[in-house]
């Protein structure tokens, strides 16, 4: 099945795994990550959602350090800081950004990133098993028109623009 995506009453957008035309429901999880769930068609409205915020491409990084290259939707913040989103490419790059200052002992804020299943955590790898907590990625569209799939950074961290795209 190709990558299809649904969106829900609420406004959900959700990456579908199965449809069952008999039972009339889709099984799928949400963009970003979650625990797959059964919808009903009566509650999708529509089959072959994509992405509709723009995201514009920069480079994002903490108190002027550059970090890595990142999409970020101007219309939304947290707290005023950037919620900067990366391709897997850039989630590596962030990874070993991030982990190269932490010593053994130090597990908060280690990104682990499972190959297998192209998902990340933000804590020990030992934490994120246990308490499933494992994100994965959302198609996001670019102000060029194209869709990227990416993954969320913004992680509660005071992420700031370092350079933006001209």
């Amino acid at each position: 099945m190709k990558r299809q995506f649904i969106r829900t009453e609420g406004g959900g957008l959700y990456s579908a795994s199965s449809i069952n035309n008999k039972n009339k429901t889709v099984e799928c999880f949400p963009s970003g990550g979650g625990f797959v769930r059964t919808i009903p068609f009566s509650k999708i409205v529509d089959f072959d959602a994509k992405p509709t915020e723009i995201y514009k491409k920069v480079v994002v990084g903490f108190e002027g350090v550059p970090v890595v290259e990142a999409f970020i939707n101007e219309d939304t913040n947290w707290n005023g800081w950037e919620i900067p989103h990366v391709t897997l490419e850039g989630l590596r790059k962030f990874a070993n950004n991030q982990n190269q200052h932490l010593d053994d002992t130090d597990n908060w804020g280690r990104v682990v990133i499972r190959e297998e299943d192209k998902t990340f955590s933000f804590n020990d790898e030992e934490f994120a098993r246990e308490n499933w907590v494992f994100y994965g990625s959302e198609p996001i569209i670019d102000t060029d028109g194209t869709i990227h799939d990416v993954y969320n950074i913004g992680l509660g961290l005071i992420w700031e623009i370092i350079e933006e795209e001209s």
